[in-house]
């Protein structure tokens, strides 16, 4: 997976000794006497270093963008057919407006997935079609994918077919590539399940029968065991209770404790947009060492924030913290630039 555009982390080359860092020739004669963390009051004790002498390069992190793919239900009911609980109701025009606007807004900085369910021909469904063919993979998973996925939503339209919710989450499994490779950290996967009803495809037709919710925890509990989380929003669901409580199981199995109601397209944008900036990340591996976080400058859209306030450095690993401002502000479901420099002197902030 490509880096994310406001992923632009560099560092101070560590092979200068100058610049207060390590490397392999460097020896402990030459090193700092003593560690020192950002902000204590020892960091102004450092040696001035020449600035002509320190060299800024650019180094790769492993930020890991977490894995989206979004199975949507895209059955009759979305629009209106079936019991009176759905006459003269549109649910698949607002789901499609908020899905746009979600992937447009996290295209750099989530890889979002589609998956429609039941499945379309070809990736287009113009309506009509007995609907119970499980959900396939629409729009591969990938960063920068908004554009496609929007293709899709465009070209496709419920089905007057059922719900086929738990064939559609084994497909959903195989969908997700979930292999280890001896190279690669694995990006944390989810499966957002958006869907107006129960199960329908199963064993009672057109009707709900236990063993049709069964069969959903089943598929969730595999995805759950291959460790990808499945998120459950339920849209417009608040009048069927029965719903309501297979949703919630859902939810448990999936790892995500309840499920997530939602009554319109503003409700259903606020949800998405929830679920998916809380999943950004905020820990960054760097490709090499750095010793002292005095000399290290995180900043976000060109504003500093402070070393074990609002971070810390543990080994190569930069851990924006929750409690502070740098990891919510990643988190706000915005496009941001983030910066993580090592400088040739102590870092002051004002």
């Amino acid at each position: 997976m490509r880096a994310s555009r406001w992923q632009v982390l560099t560092l101070c080359s560590s092979l200068l000794a100058a610049c207060g860092g390590s490397s392999n020739t460097t020896s402990k004669s030459d090193e700092p006497s003593t560690a020192r963390d950002a902000g204590s009051s020892e960091a102004g004790k450092k040696a001035p270093i020449d600035p002509a002498a320190c060299q800024k390069i650019q180094l790769p992190s492993d930020p890991a963008e977490p894995e989206i793919l979004i199975v949507q239900d895209r059955s009759g009911s979305m629009v209106g057919l079936g019991d009176i609980r759905n006459a003269g109701k549109n649910r698949w025009q607002p789901s499609v407006r908020a899905l746009k606007k979600l992937t447009s807004e996290l295209t750099e900085t989530v890889a979002f997935g589609l998956m429609l369910f039941p499945a379309t021909s070809g990736g287009v469904s113009l309506g009509g079609g007995a609907g119970c063919d499980p959900g396939k993979l629409d729009v591969e998973v990938a960063t920068g994918s908004a554009t496609q996925i929007a293709s899709v939503l465009d070209r496709s339209a419920p089905d007057v077919g059922a719900t086929p919710t738990a064939a559609s989450l084994t497909a959903a499994l195989g969908a997700l590539d979930t292999g280890l490779c001896p190279d690669c950290r694995v990006a944390p996967k989810y499966v957002l399940l958006v869907t107006d009803g129960q199960p329908t495809c199963g064993v009672g037709g057109t009707k709900t029968l236990p063993e049709d919710i069964e069969a959903t925890n089943k598929a969730i509990d595999a995805l759950h065991t291959a460790g990808i989380k499945t998120y459950v929003i339920g849209y417009d669901t608040a009048s069927d209770q029965a719903a309501a409580i297979a949703m919630d199981g859902f939810a448990r199995h999936g790892g995500t404790d309840k499920y997530l109601p939602v009554e319109d397209e503003s409700s259903l944008l606020a949800e998405l947009t929830r679920i998916a900036g809380e999943l950004v990340p905020c820990e960054f591996e760097l490709s090499d060492d750095v010793e002292d976080p005095s000399f290290v400058r995180v900043e976000i859209d060109g504003v500093s924030y402070e070393y074990e306030q609002d971070w810390l450095l543990e080994g190569r690993t930069v851990r924006l913290l929750e409690r502070g401002g740098a990891c919510p502000k990643l988190r706000d479901a915005r496009l941001h630039r983030l910066a993580i420099t090592r400088e040739c002197a102590p870092v002051m902030l004002i």
